[in-house]
């Protein structure tokens, strides 16, 4: 045999030996549909089996169709089909056919939440009032921040005080100072600030244009995330790209010099989720005048003051050199401007994730005074860091899934301010770093296949270490020299761990709901120190050697908090049930949940620096002692929601009854002494109790094939108000009139022989509480040859809000007084009118620039929004921080911003 006939045996034997390989290796061929045969592009197909068989992982093409090797058939397996807004499809492998052309349908998943309880669950299933707002809707409103959607959701309100805080949101009828009774979530993370308990927007700082959609869980949510879930949870979401890859840019400019870029890409393809966003933002004020603010009446007596004997700035700047300067009385918009930086990073491969988020900003801000300067500073950098990894444990029944991560979060602020005098200034920085991490399971227990009955438990432990939590001050001029108060440094941390267990019991069409939490705080050391000068080469001078230079040393403090109540019970149940009546589906929901915040180390500091005054046995009697320990805050709420869904007419009404009462609220108190006013903490001595109605609804009409309309709105009905704890709860809740102000201020005064008892009941009225809330849009949509057309017209009001004035006493049917306190501290009494705010939104979008791209997702798209559009001049009730500002503070004017960008 030659060299040339044996290659070609070799060549021959080879290809036979490939072919044969070919014919041992079968596909799986199929096409994967919705439930009107349309195609579903770029779902995902692989095998539910270990991770050697992961290289079979693909997407559908174009058409829809996939081809996937056939595993042994030995082997137990299933084929999943994934999809998102589908419901997944498990496909048994002995259904599976090499000769037949397998179709594959999906249905619709519905509108889903993983927030409730941490796993993906329908809406109508979650224990809560939830809302969810999708991108598409963020885009056809051309919400422009954060702040904007949520005073547009129904029941929610927002309140800019101008204070470093930044703008605070108020919920059902409750409002507080600082952000402390909605916890924030982004993708997951916590963004708690362990100072004041709070969720600061101006540190959160996402961009609208990377978020993918929020959810938000109203009601008391402690019971599976603790502290802050107060009366709910926001969960904003940047990271579930349905394209296998996708980015964006957008550049916006507008009034105000508003200034705006951002960037997005996202990838998920082959098992790993990618999301990148980025983005600068920039706006000064409004044009403002000093008059509209404060009252001629206060101006001239601040300036009255200043000249009054013993005033240590005899050539101070006050309110009147503002208020009077004809040559200038506008205020520069330079001064209440902002600028905001942010990044976060979201990843997933293979069970293990990442979260990563960074956020700078810088506020102009009020404090106290207006201070001579053009404005106050408040810069903040926070960083989050979030590592885990979720699995599934198949062999425990139908499956147990479970979760671990770990998140490092650091954040610094510094404060700069002016007052009386430019080289008076108050400098302070807040320092804190915390490291929580938490374990999560779900099990879930499905008899058969088609059983009527499942059954999910869900548990978790939390533990939360704050190590570092703390605020430096520099103000020589008023005695203040390198000042710290927060945790020991050395020894102050604090711990909290919790466990919580839920259980989910679905019956036909009953759910059964039920959970407890548990949850400690340890004791804590705090520090209250000053020393003389700066030190060292430090602006505020900390250093631990101050503890080994005595002679430097003014004062120093060190207490233990101890917790009022060492272990903390949170309950919560609830049922929900459905049923169909012809088209339309109804969920009936009953519920009932308790939450509880827990003292924040500010509002422990408020008693440590009490602690330093020189009070008499009388005047510390009347504070309730030199030092006392406060108790957590309690609230406890029930609630009955029902909700009408007709898919065929497009058609969701939801209907919500809730009933609060808050026990223990901490307020923030003044006294005098020694001709200076302070402020400490203390628990009111009342119940804070809120009764309303929400009436929340949407539809959606096809006019034509290319014209759609979509209407939604809601209106909120609310009474909040304050209770003496001992006074008759029955006849309370049989009169719920609403009185005025002006009648309020006349049955009660600060006499205390003044007999209030006859007056409803001794019902007080509460701060920052507006009786209405109400908002509407109308959104239409009409798809053009090259493009789409959305028009949107929205509004939002806001009813009547007071901020409370004095401390009173009233007289109670027992003969007894009862002390109300000053609710939001020492600002004078302002009360503030209701106002609409309306919004219009031109936007034109899937605009392609080659033929080839057309009929697809994405493309160029141009956006015009009015904000204000009717410029309407309204006002928030000031505040103790901002009580110079007699006559209310100015919302937001008129805003006109365009937008133009393109999504790849």
């Amino acid at each position: 045999m030659n060299r040339h006939t044996l290659r070609l045996i070799v060549i021959f034997l080879f290809f036979t030996c490939q072919a044969i390989k070919a014919q041992d290796q079968e596909f799986i061929y199929g096409k994967v549909v919705d439930k009107d045969t349309n195609a579903i592009f770029e779902a995902t197909v692989y095998w539910d089996v270990n991770d050697k068989d992961k290289q079979f992982k693909q997407l559908t093409q174009p058409d829809a169709t996939f081809s996937i090797p056939k595993l042994n058939t030995n082997q137990k397996a299933k084929l999943i089909i994934q999809f998102s807004g589908k419901e997944t499809v498990e496909l048994p492998i002995k259904e599976n056919s090499t000769t037949e052309f397998i179709h594959i349908f999906m249905k619709n998943k519905g509108v889903t939440s993983v927030t409730a309880s941490r796993w993906e669950q329908s809406i109508y299933e979650i224990p809560a009032s939830t809302i969810i707002i999708s991108r598409e809707e963020i885009e056809q409103n051309g919400y422009l921040t954060l702040q904007e959607i949520l005073e547009n959701v129904p029941g929610l309100f927002t309140i800019d005080q101008r204070y470093a805080s930044g703008p605070t949101i108020g919920i059902r009828g409750f409002w507080t100072d600082f952000s402390r009774n909605v916890m924030i979530q982004l993708n997951g993370i916590n963004m708690l600030n362990d100072r004041r308990n709070d969720f600061p927007l101006d540190k959160i700082n996402v961009a609208v244009e990377s978020i993918d959609k929020i959810e938000i869980v109203r009601g008391p949510m402690s019971v599976i995330y603790g502290d802050g879930a107060f009366f709910g949870v926001i969960n904003i979401i940047t990271n579930t790209s349905d394209q296998a890859s996708s980015s964006s840019f957008t550049t916006g400019y507008g009034t105000q010099n508003t200034i705006k870029q951002t960037l997005r890409y996202a990838l998920n393809e082959n098992g790993l989720n990618l999301s990148l966003n980025a983005m600068t933002f920039q706006r000064d004020g409004f044009n403002e005048r000093w008059d509209s603010l404060i009252s001629p009446v206060l101006a001239k007596a601040d300036s009255i003051a200043s000249t009054k004997p013993g005033f240590r700035f005899p050539n101070a700047v006050t309110l009147s050199d503002y208020y009077y300067d004809s040559s200038s009385p506008n205020i520069n918009p330079e001064r209440y401007s902002k600028n905001f930086k942010a990044f976060n990073m979201s990843m997933s491969y293979n069970g293990f994730f990442s979260n990563i988020n960074f956020s700078n900003s810088n506020s102009g801000f009020s404090y106290k005074a207006v201070g001579p300067g053009e404005r106050n500073d408040y810069t903040t950098r926070t960083s989050h860091y979030q590592f885990g990894y979720r699995n599934k444990i198949k062999k425990l029944g139908n499956g147990l899934d479970w979760q671990f991560k770990t998140e490092y979060m650091t954040s610094r602020g510094n404060q700069v301010s002016s007052r009386y005098i430019d080289t008076m200034l108050i400098v302070g920085e807040d320092q804190i770093s915390s490291i929580r991490t938490e374990f999560n399971t779900r099990y879930s227990f499905i008899s058969e296949p088609n059983s009527k009955f499942r059954l999910d438990l869900i548990s978790g432990l939390y533990y939360n270490y704050n190590f570092e939590n703390g605020t430096f001050y520099n103000a020589p001029d008023i005695n203040l020299r390198n000042w710290y108060v927060g945790l020991d440094p050395k020894e102050g941390r604090l711990k909290t761990i919790a466990g919580y267990a839920q259980f989910e019991a679905k019956i036909k069409k009953l759910q059964i709901i039920g959970g407890l939490r548990i949850s400690q705080q340890g004791s804590y050391k705090m520090l209250n120190e000053e020393n003389v000068g700066y030190y060292g080469d430090d602006l505020f001078g900390y250093d631990l050697g101050w503890e080994n230079d005595s002679s430097r040393i003014i004062f120093q403090r060190q207490n233990e908090i101890k917790p009022a109540s060492q272990v903390q019970y949170i309950p919560r149940l609830a049922a929900i049930y459905n049923f169909k009546h012809k088209d339309n589906i109804h969920y009936l929901k009953a519920m009932y949940g308790k939450a509880v915040n827990e003292i924040n180390v500010v509002q422990n500091a408020y008693d440590i620096m009490r602690s330093n005054d020189n009070l008499s046995d009388e005047q510390a009697s009347i504070l309730g002692g030199k030092y006392s320990y406060l108790a957590p805050e309690e609230i406890q709420t029930i609630e009955f929601s029902h909700t009408i869904v007709n898919n065929k007419l497009g058609f969701d009404f939801n209907t919500n009854i809730f009933y609060n009462v808050l026990n223990n609220l901490i307020t923030r108190q003044t006294y005098q002494i020694d001709g200076v006013y302070k402020g400490y903490s203390a628990n009111d001595e009342n119940q804070i109790v809120t009764r309303g109605i929400e009436f929340i609804g949407k539809q959606n009409i096809n006019l034509n094939k290319k014209d759609k309309l979509i209407i939604q709105g809601g209106v909120t009905l609310q009474s909040t108000k304050s209770v003496a704890k001992n006074s008759n709860f029955k006849e309370y809740l049989n009169d719920f009139k609403h009185t005025s102000i002006d009648e309020y201020y006349k049955a009660i005064s600060l006499n205390d022989t003044n007999d209030a008892s006859t007056y409803e009941n001794n019902l007080f009225p509460t701060s920052f509480s507006p009786p209405i809330l109400a908002n509407f849009n109308a959104t239409f949509i009409h798809e053009m040859k090259n493009g789409r057309l959305i028009l949107n017209v929205g509004g939002n009001y806001v009813g009547p809000m007071w901020s409370q004035g004095k401390e009173v006493s009233v007289k109670l049917t027992d003969g007894t007084y009862q002390k109300v306190p000053s609710y939001y501290g020492d600002s004078s009494h302002i009360e503030v009118n209701g106002y609409w705010r309306f919004s219009l939104n031109i936007r034109v979008d899937n605009i392609h620039l080659t033929p080839s791209s057309k009929g697809k997702s994405g493309g160029l798209f141009i956006n015009l929004k009015f904000c204000n559009l009717l410029n309407q001049n309204y006002k928030y009730p000031n505040h103790s921080y901002t009580a110079y500002f007699d006559k209310g503070i100015l919302g937001r004017g008129r805003q006109v911003v365009g937008n133009v960008g393109y999504k790849f």
